[in-house]
Order: structure tokens, then sequence, then C-alpha cells
């Protein structure tokens, strides 16, 4: 299986490539005016070809607290959320693929408590020294578009 890595702070994450759609720039990206420091949907852009627009949830504000930082290696990936709508996530290190063993990266260590301090990683894996941990999006979705209350 082919994995997308990216990097969050120090913390290196990873998603299986099947749930990106693509990968794009975040010089299309048109910055929300209204954004303060503690929302991490930080802007949108019209996806070229049609007239969807996509939110852009900045990862490192969500998970760290603090913006991407704006280099070279800073991407957003197109990915969809369970009602299938087209969301963008942005992180940053976003060059690099890895292809791993589809059964050892399901048998990674599982993160299965959301309040652990660590909510929205759902697996961890020691790959050359260093841990990948596996982005939960359907987490990501969850904290941005929470579930209304019936």
């Amino acid at each position: 299986m082919l994995l997308l890595l990216f990097q969050v702070g120090a913390w290196r994450y990873a998603l299986d490539a099947r749930q990106v759609v693509s990968v794009v720039s975040p010089r299309l990206m048109r910055e929300q005016p209204n954004a303060t420091g503690q929302q991490a949907v930080v802007g949108y852009f019209q996806r070229i070809g049609d007239a969807t627009m996509v939110s852009v949830i900045d990862l490192s504000q969500l998970l760290m607290g603090h913006p991407s930082p704006r280099h070279f290696g800073t991407r957003v990936m197109l990915v969809k959320d369970q009602c299938d709508r087209l969301w963008g996530l942005m992180a940053t290190s976003m060059v690099e693929t890895l292809t791993i063993d589809e059964a050892l990266w399901n048998k990674a260590e599982t993160f299965q408590d959301r309040n652990s301090g660590h909510p929205y990683v759902q697996q961890v894996l020691m790959q050359e020294h260093s841990l990948l941990h596996g982005l939960a999006i359907d987490r990501v979705f969850t904290q941005i578009n929470p579930p209304t209350q019936s």
C-alpha cells in the first residue's frame, strides 16, 4: 500500500494514498478573512474545472495550535469526508511517499482513546528509527464539522 507522508510539528504523519484525491499548492487557496487563531479552517479555493468550493483545514493549527509554516513542502491534500464532501488538509513536508505492506500497517498499534491527548492518531508504527503516525481523518472531520444533536 502507498502512504502519503507529511509533517505536523515534530511528528511524522501518514495517510493511505487511496484516501487522497489529489495534492495541490496552497497558493491556490484564498485566506479565510474572518479566521481567528483558534480556527483550523483557514481558507478555501475553487477546484479547477468545476465549481466545487473546497475548505482548507490547517492540520498544524488543528493539532498544534499554530499555523503551518509556508514553504516549498507545504501542500494541501484533497480528501473526501464520510458524506463525500471534498476538503483540503494543509501540512508541511508533503513531498514523500512510502510503500509499505498493508498487513504491517493494519497491525500497527492502534489508538482508540480519543481523549488520550492524540485524538487524531489512528495508529503508530516505528519506521526507520522514527515514529510514523496514521492520521484519523474521520476524527478531523468530526472535530471541524461535529454531528448535530437530535
